[in-house]
């Protein structure tokens, strides 16, 4: 075991009881909730349910969304809360609030039924949070087609309708879709942007690229993409010079909101070095996108993929394979095309929309 599962295995021995007496003493004692408990300002904001775990494409969203509430809002507080405090903490967490305090929540590809945890403690929040103001960052939606996902469509529409003023953004159209579908009344509002990681501009500063091609596959739930037989297209790439090399955007181990930064700079530093990523994980080829690194991405079980896609296609070092078969001949075309460093102007308008719901 390493230290990781040593620390998942002792606190699963604790049981749920000493769990969440042992989350909400430690709450207490954090400078943050000091803090909070002396603070008068008006409209502070509550960024909730940020991530613990290894996954940088989540981690990087929470880091943006940081840096776009402190450039927009610099006049408020943020307090932010991740996924074990709103878990165990959570009406802890309410008493500190007001109607005033604006509740957000982050994006990413966790609402429905790819990821039970994760959607429960969003319903959760939903639910204890219901009077205040609401927003969540640009999400994919999935439910699966069976009882199942019928089911969980049913609460999910009930805590989400109970809401009095919630907006929900949606980072792709089939989703947007989708939740037009089970949102009713006027307190409830769907907006379609793009990720919000695409907002980044200037994310890393450039550097001279090697002549890796980085490989980015995901081994999840979510993975539709065939890996099988591409072997003796690496052999042939490294025949030509290329190293070719295997990477995940996901570590095997929790990431601390202290530390999200730094993991998360040091994966762009990956991309923006290599020749190419291939890639079937949404963030693989936003990370390709922000670091200007040419891309072939292909799809995923929840679509992330082409939903994403449809924002960038005008970056012409990105492409989609549209159920054809990763070739040589594709390869080749992204390593010698000729391309523009990231540019993001035609998303602009879409991220305005955030800045007004949350003003």
């Amino acid at each position: 075991m390493n230290k990781t599962e040593i620390k998942r295995y002792i606190w699963k021995l604790m049981g749920k009881k000493m769990q969440k007496e042992y989350r909400c003493h430690k709450l207490r004692r954090s400078d943050q909730y000091i803090r909070l408990k002396k603070s008068v300002k008006k409209k502070r904001i509550f960024l909730l349910d940020t991530p613990e775990h290894g996954n940088l494409g989540d981690h990087a969203i929470a880091v943006t969304m940081k840096k776009f509430l402190r450039q927009y809002f610099p006049e408020r507080e943020l307090y932010e809360f991740s996924f074990s405090d709103c878990k165990y903490c959570l009406e802890e967490i309410y008493t500190l609030t007001t109607l005033e305090d604006i509740i957000i929540l982050p994006g990413g590809g966790f609402l429905g039924t790819l990821w039970p945890e994760e959607e429960e403690n969003v319903l959760h929040i939903w639910n204890l949070f219901f009077r205040h103001k609401i927003v969540m960052f640009p999400q994919t939606l999935f439910f699966e087609q069976s009882e199942n996902g019928r089911h969980e469509k049913e609460r999910f529409c009930e805590v989400l309708n109970k809401c009095e003023n919630i907006s929900l953004f949606l980072r792709d159209q089939r989703s947007y879709g989708l939740a037009q579908k089970l949102g009713k009344g006027g307190s409830v509002q769907f907006f379609l942007v793009p990720d919000i990681v695409l907002w980044l501009k200037d994310a890393i500063p450039a550097r001279s690229r090697t002549d890796k091609i980085l490989v980015c596959m995901r081994d999840d739930k979510e993975k539709i993409s065939l890996t099988c037989g591409l072997e003796n297209l690496w052999m042939e790439l490294e025949r030509r010079g290329f190293k070719v090399e295997n990477i995940s955007t996901v570590l095997e181990r929790d990431i601390s909101k202290e530390t999200r930064e730094k993991e998360v700079e040091q994966k762009l530093e990956q991309f923006a070095g290599a020749r190419l990523v291939i890639t079937d994980r949404l963030h693989g080829m936003i990370f390709s996108a922000i670091t200007s690194t040419p891309c072939i991405a292909m799809d995923n079980l929840s679509q992330k993929v082409s939903g994403g896609y449809e924002w960038i296609r005008y970056l012409d070092f990105i492409c989609l394979l549209h159920g054809e078969e990763l070739s040589m001949e594709m390869i080749d075309q992204m390593l010698i095309c000729e391309h523009q460093a990231y540019h993001n102007e035609q998303l602009e308008k879409y991220y305005e929309k955030i800045k007004e719901v949350i003003h």
